[in-house]
Formats: C-alpha cells, sequence, structure tokens
C-alpha cells in the first residue's frame, strides 16, 4: 500500500508487473537454499 499510494499510476504497474513477480522469484530461490541448508535429510533404504 505504500507504494500504491506514494507513487503514479504508471509507477504502480510497472512496480506490480515487474517488481512483485521479482521479489516473489527471489523469495523462492532463497526459501530453495534455506530448504536445502536446514532440511531434513533424507533416509535411505539400510539407514
Amino acid at each position: 500500500e505504500i507504494v500504491w499510494r506514494a507513487m503514479s499510476t504508471d509507477a504502480w504497474v510497472s512496480f506490480k508487473t515487474f517488481g512483485l513477480p521479482g521479489a516473489v522469484f527471489a523469495f523462492f530461490i532463497a526459501q530453495g537454499g534455506f530448504f536445502r541448508r536446514h532440511g531434513i535429510a533424507e533416509r535411505k533404504d539400510g539407514e
């Protein structure tokens, strides 16, 4: 809402079109690294 109220309509559309998907993609990449580092390792047969 801060961007919506502080920016023009064109800036808001650009932010919503390019900024938010980029932020979501960066979040997914960060979560992948977090889960790889801190996730529970799979158990292999015989262990």
